[in-house]
């Protein structure tokens, strides 16, 4: 159990200033960050950086919404899916308060499909109607993963702010049949941070995806969940095989709100725990 504050410069005062500090398991040196990670550190600079924010819609983190009727539907337990899915709303919520202030590229992703799910690849729809819990049903709230209804807006305690882009996918990887690579590329973007659901599905693809595309990327352990907790353990210890050892980190941050110079901030960083995998 480790727990501490970590100080992380998100911008420069001027093109001169130059600072170097190292506390705990974060150095900051000018607009360099490098975090401390499993298996190894991860730097990065806040403005070439995005914050990605994972299938947080009403569909996988409500009741009525669709994963609550495909788990009960597989006799897995509706009920505590949703709870163990809706785990990362905090941690994401002071993710994405600090990458706003510092500036970052933040960008959410949204599973769904058109309303006559021409867009819903046959083994997918397949796949759902031997469950019972067929795409595209009506549910409680509207049909399942429908673009448009309810269950595809992002989740009221996660609300994108009106210049933050919602990509819509019909599939699992956010890079497939999106303009995910186009919108980063003409951002200058190189490096990911990932937050969101579920770790063993649509954030593991789509990180593949992203590494496959030459980007870096993180993946902050409490800022994502799966509907089954010991799915969520276990895909790091495959990730440090088939990943080549992508980098981790249980870091979930808040802000410090210190101001040290012009135009500049720092940001703490909170470690509550690190866990070996």
């Amino acid at each position: 159990m480790v727990a501490g504050l970590h100080s992380l410069l998100v911008r420069r005062a001027s093109a001169h200033y130059a600072k170097t500090t190292n506390e705990g398991s974060t150095t900051v040196s000018g607009d360099l960050v490098t975090m401390q990670a499993e298996p190894w550190e991860f730097p990065f600079d806040p403005k070439t950086t995005a914050l990605l924010v994972i299938d947080m819609q009403n569909d996988f983190t409500l009741p009525g919404g669709y994963c609550h009727q495909y788990m009960e539907a597989r006799g897995l337990g509706g009920d505590d899916a949703i709870a163990t899915l809706r785990t990362p709303i905090e941690p994401i919520q002071r993710c994405l308060d600090v990458a706003r202030k510092a500036g970052m590229t933040v960008i959410y992703t949204i599973e769904s499909h058109w309303a006559d799910l021409s867009d819903a690849a046959p083994p997918k729809m397949d796949g759902t109607i031997r469950v019972g819990a067929p795409i595209g049903a009506q549910g409680p709230h509207g049909r399942n993963l429908v673009r448009g209804d309810w269950g595809t807006e992002v989740i009221e305690e996660l609300t994108p702010l009106p210049d933050e882009h919602v990509l819509h996918k019909a599939g699992k990887g956010g890079f497939v049949a999106t303009d995910l690579d186009l919108i980063l590329r003409s951002r200058g973007i190189t490096h990911l941070v990932f937050t969101g659901i579920t770790s063993d599905c649509c954030v593991l693809f789509t990180r593949q995806g992203a590494r496959d595309r030459g980007y870096h990327t993180i993946q902050l352990d409490d800022a994502c969940a799966a509907s089954v907790k010991e799915n969520h353990d276990a895909i790091f210890n495959m990730i440090r095989f088939y990943l080549q050892g992508a980098p981790r980190s249980t870091i979930s941050v808040e802000i410090c709100g210190l101001l040290v110079g012009p135009f500049m901030a720092w940001i703490s960083l909170c470690c509550p725990e690190e866990r070996q995998v």
